[in-house]
């Protein structure tokens, strides 16, 4: 396992943990944050343009939020979830492949 899908991982149970419950249960309105390494540095640029979009999903409900460049290689994104229970989330960057699929 490299680096990226260990910081992937960990992200992943950090998001359910900070959440509350067992850590597999969501909070409604708790914002959380995810946090995502790409496997290049856009310090010289182009992290502002890249387009990465996180697609949450409950059920039959769908949260679609857009990441933002943090510097670096680093992307965040931001969610409070419109309902208790469990969420699952998905990443989409075409654009860089180290962030797309997760």
């Amino acid at each position: 396992m490299g680096k990226t899908e260990l910081f992937l991982l960990l992200s992943a149970f950090f998001f359910m943990a900070a959440c509350g419950g067992t850590g597999t249960e969501a909070e409604t309105w708790r914002m959380t944050e995810l946090c995502f390494e790409s496997a290049s540095d856009y310090s010289t640029g182009g992290g502002d343009r890249l387009r990465m979009d996180v697609r949450f999903v409950h059920g039959q409900d769908t949260l679609v939020r857009p990441a933002f460049w943090d510097g670096e290689n680093v992307f965040r994104v931001r969610f409070a979830p419109t309902k208790a229970g469990k969420w699952t989330w998905t990443t989409t960057c075409p654009e860089d492949a180290s962030l797309d699929s997760h």
